[in-house]
């Protein structure tokens, strides 16, 4: 196991590990709140992360590029003059959200009880907006361990705020747990990130401020035109149906997408390492950044289609284990969200392999554009035929799709290599035989049988098709 693939595989670990204390956060909540409570919160959270995109502006990933090829008595300045232009975005954003929030509530939804968490949320971005800064620091300096250490230990005292408060205050203590979640995660970075530059803690003059202020911009802006994109697609579905349908049918989408993007973990995960060590290597060696990234990037491409299928086909069961039959109108909503967000999951770590270290930043652009122009109009044209919510989730599943299929030829057209080849489409038909069985009415003991026959299967594929050896990477793992 390479470098880079020992440390994608511990932060896929402490990802996970994080994941299920967050799972177990989240049923624990969707238990106290009912149906139409937990549309509030997809509502309130939809608006707000429509602020929250406005003060994103790429410099977390534009400082984490700067940060990896720059010598360490510079990433301070770095940090510096990203924080400034970070709090310039952020404070007219946060007092806009909190003067907004009446009209909001009065004008649009038509929902007083959106008022309080919408200005909570206000408070949120002010305290949210250094953590991508210092999380950035901690990545270009490839402090890869105390980062990953952070994660789970953050999702603990998420866990521990969350439930009382929401146990007794409902979706006010939402919000409320929101709030005091961001500040401990921003003192908590603050020391992490700056600790390791103690002697190194030397203000910028005016002309390298100037001089960040402009590497980082240019890079940031097209990052920031993505991430305006992404979020358009990831809450198109809950800001649409939460003006158009009743509650209850926001509640059930945002359960099938809260499932769904749990998926994201993995490519959120590998993108905390890819995106430092593989922008230094592009700007070092780039015949060494093609082989290396093609090598990593068939089996990560690998475990999420297997992820992908594996959470489809026990989807049903694992919901009806969780929250009982209260959200059984979720379950057929599951199957193309998944694989929305599995292709999403491609696309983002194009974004961050090769996308951004190449400073493709047209490409970058363009791919993401056809993410949300595809979802919304396949919506529109779907809803009368479908229903809202099968429209909405096959619309989801089309955006991604065909998102990432042009950033996929934009990289060949420009760097002139392919990432997937011919082995990558024959594990993906051969997974793809497993759908059918999502549909027939059997009972968990035949699923668990026939899963892990097909398991068998397909760790002999990997070994065959030399995308990896299991056995080699438990040992690894183990050792």
């Amino acid at each position: 196991m390479t470098n880079i693939g020992r440390w994608q595989v511990i932060s896929i670990i402490s990802r996970l590990m994080a994941l299920i204390l967050g799972v177990v956060q989240s049923i624990v909540i969707t238990r106290i709140l009912t149906v139409a409570e937990f549309g509030i919160i997809g509502i309130v959270g939809a608006v707000g992360a429509m602020f929250g995109i406005a003060q994103h502006f790429g410099l977390a990933s534009g400082t984490t590029r700067e940060i990896s090829s720059a010598p360490k008595e510079e990433t301070f300045k770095i940090f510096l003059s990203s924080l400034i232009l970070k709090y310039i975005i952020v404070l007219p954003v946060a007092l806009a959200l909190f003067l907004f929030a009446p009209y909001i509530t009065r004008n649009i939804y038509k929902l007083d009880e959106i008022a309080f968490p919408l200005r909570l949320y206000s408070a949120v971005l002010l305290v949210q907006g250094a953590q991508g800064i210092l999380n950035s620091v901690i990545a270009g300096l490839q402090r890869f361990r105390r980062l990953f250490l952070y994660q789970v230990a953050i999702a603990g005292v998420s866990l521990f705020l969350y439930i009382p408060l929401v146990y007794f205050y409902k979706v006010d203590g939402y919000f409320m747990a929101l709030l005091l979640f961001n500040a401990v995660s921003t003192i908590t970075l603050s020391i992490l990130a700056l600790a390791p530059l103690r002697g190194y803690l030397k203000l910028p003059t005016k002309s390298e401020l100037g001089h960040s202020f402009k590497n980082i911009l240019l890079l940031s802006l097209g990052i920031y035109a993505a991430k305006i994109l992404y979020t358009a697609w990831f809450k198109f579905g809950q800001i649409t149906l939460g003006y158009f349908e009743a509650l209850e049918v926001v509640g059930v989408f945002s359960f099938a997408v809260l499932f769904s993007s749990k998926l994201q973990t993995i490519s959120d995960a590998l993108t905390d390492v890819n995106l430092p060590i593989f922008s230094k290597e592009f700007s070092t060696n780039l015949e060494g950044f093609k082989q290396k990234f093609i090598g990593n990037f068939k089996k990560i491409f690998a475990v999420i289609l297997v992820l992908t299928m594996s959470a489809s086909f026990f989807a049903k069961d694992v919901i009806i284990l969780a929250v009982g039959h209260k959200y059984d109108a979720s379950i057929p909503l599951i199957l193309p969200l998944v694989f929305s967000f599995a292709f999403y999951s491609y696309l983002n770590l194009l974004k961050s392999s090769v996308l951004v270290p190449a400073k493709m930043i047209f490409e970058l652009i363009g791919s993401y554009a056809v993410l949300f122009v595809v979802t919304s109009a396949s919506y529109f044209l779907m809803v009368l035929s479908f229903g809202s919510l099968m429209a909405m989730s096959y619309a989801m599943l089309f955006g991604s799709a065909l998102g990432f299929a042009s950033a996929f030829l934009l990289i060949h057209n420009k760097l002139k290599f392919d990432i997937l080849n011919s082995r990558s489409v024959g594990l993906t038909i051969k997974l793809l035989l497993l759908i059918p069985f999502n549909f027939l009415a059997i009972s968990l003991p035949l699923k668990l049988a026939i899963f892990a026959c097909y398991t068998l299967v397909i760790v002999s594929t990997f070994k065959s098709e030399n995308i990896f050896n299991v056995g080699e990477v438990l040992k690894r793992l183990k050792k």
